[in-house]
């Protein structure tokens, strides 16, 4: 797309705030003020804001071949492969059990593998590799274990990206338990990660859950408005599920109990449930009638954190024949679901329309992703 150098500054700003990121950074060059331009805060956050409005699908999945995972993003129009992403080649031996976690928050993806957790801009091609940072004011209760315990004593069993608004400030928290041999009782580490200070820090939270099951599961866990969510099950009774919240900016847990005789418990079901975003809020997408060959799923959302009978039945979807797993919703309504044979379909449960994608592989994942032109510097 050509553009015209002396045009006037507003109408200069309110073109190349709708080009793709790959545009403007070739615009970039053309003159001194168009750099100082797209390189401005109040650019950055107009150009994000047209981003969204045409925000594409993102897929994870294995390589047929490798094993390797391939994340690529989708044409809105017709849901084939647009193009596919430079993940960052830092995983090594990890590369095959890479994990995106939680949302695209304003552009940024967090991805993890094992010990591996890496900030990544896929517009940019810019990323930050964080579990390598030292933890500042390390704390760990010893409990009867001899050794000196740091981050290598540790699976982490979850890790959540989020964003704390009031600081701008982009966090990621990771929750793990000691792995050496000597640990006769729970040795539970809490640290949460800052990129405004580029470390981490170890939380005092005195860790009262027996488990986070499934933490490293993309179904059980879910990203809104700066707390993270993962199913758990308290300790102690292994009956009772929770929703448990970590909110980014208090840096406080929260429990949400499940409602009484709604869902199936988790654990069981966890290859046909998906905690998502519907409306503005946490959502059980859950099969009901998991026997049957055409699935039905029902949709509960939670209004208040902490609140069990804040839980409310929004609608059902289907029954729809073949699908298995829920995915991800879209901006319009519309859901991906994996069918039995491994494939990616898209339904609305409005139009009941169905469109089957070219995509069947393993490990999928599917989220909305919107470019940005954010620094992970900045």
């Amino acid at each position: 797309m050509a553009v015209d150098a002396n045009l006037p500054e507003d109408v200069t700003f309110e073109i190349l705030a709708r080009l793709p990121v790959k545009s403007l950074k070739r615009f970039q060059c053309i003159q001194k003020s168009w750099l100082a331009l797209i390189q401005s805060p109040e650019f950055a956050s107009a150009h994000f804001t047209f981003s969204k409005a045409k925000a594409y699908p993102l897929v994870k999945r294995d390589s047929d071949f490798t094993r390797k995972p391939i994340i690529s993003l989708l044409s809105n129009e017709t849901l084939d492969v647009k193009v596919d992403l430079d993940i960052p080649n830092l995983f090594g031996r990890n590369a095959r059990c890479i994990r995106i976690q939680g949302s695209c928050i304003n552009g940024i993806v967090c991805l993890w593998s094992d010990d591996d957790i890496v900030i990544w801009n896929p517009a940019t091609k810019e990323f930050k590799v964080i579990s390598d940072l030292e933890v500042d004011n390390l704390v760990r209760e010893p409990y009867s274990c001899s050794l000196i315990l740091t981050r290598f004593n540790y699976y982490w069993d979850a890790v959540g990206f989020s964003h704390d608004s009031e600081t701008d400030d982009y966090k990621v928290v990771r929750i793990g338990s000691c792995c050496c041999k000597c640990c006769f009782l729970p040795n539970i580490s809490v640290d949460v990660y800052s990129s405004s200070t580029n470390s981490w820090r170890s939380h005092p939270k005195i860790w009262p859950y027996s488990s986070i099951l499934q933490g490293r599961c993309p179904d059980s866990q879910v990203y809104l408005n700066g707390s993270y969510h993962w199913w758990a099950i308290t300790e102690g009774d292994l009956d009772k599920e929770i929703i448990l919240t970590f909110d980014m900016t208090n840096e406080i847990f929260i429990e949400t109990p499940f409602p009484d005789g709604v869902f199936g418990h988790f654990y069981f079901t966890s290859r046909i449930d998906k905690f998502m975003v519907i409306n503005g809020c946490v959502a059980r997408v859950f099969c009901s009638n998991h026997e049957e060959i055409d699935k039905r799923f029902d949709v509960w959302v939670l209004g208040e954190l902490g609140v069990k009978e804040s839980w409310t039945g929004l609608f059902t979807i289907g029954p729809v024949l073949g699908i298995q797993r829920p995915l991800a919703i879209d901006n319009n309504g519309g859901f991906y679901f994996e069918n039995e044979e491994g494939k990616v379909v898209w339904y609305h449960p409005s139009t009941q329309e169905t469109n089957t994608l070219k995509i069947q592989r393993k490990s999928l994942q599917v989220l909305i992703y919107a470019e940005t032109l954010l620094s992970l510097e900045n």
